[in-house]
């Protein structure tokens, strides 16, 4: 009969409907989701550009404290350096001044 059919008909708009909106909820929930993603995504990235400046930041401290090492220990090598010459110097004038006197002993 046709209300029959004008029935199913009704009852099918309805279900089609109920189906429409189901699925642009289910849209408007996966926006959101891929909204919070994304914002997850940049403040993990810029979690990591900050962790990455401070341990720059950290390294080029550590490279400035050993740079001030290695100049301090270059000075004191060439200390040692002068140090050890200034002896050798001063044994071989001993050594001239020695045999300088034993001659005059001869």
């Amino acid at each position: 009969s046709m209300a029959s059919k004008r029935r199913q008909l009704k009852a099918k708009e309805i279900e089609m409907e109920e189906r429409r909106m189901a699925l642009d909820e289910a849209e408007r929930r996966n926006v959101q989701r891929e909204r919070e993603i994304n914002e997850k995504l940049v403040a993990l990235r810029r979690k990591g550009e900050e962790e990455a400046a401070a341990r720059m930041h950290s390294l080029k401290a550590l490279e400035l404290q050993l740079n001030e090492k290695m100049r301090v220990l270059e000075v004191k090598e060439k200390e040692y350096g002068l140090e050890i010459n200034s002896k050798y110097n001063a044994i071989d004038a001993a050594s001239v001044a020695r045999r300088k006197k034993e001659k005059k002993l001869e």
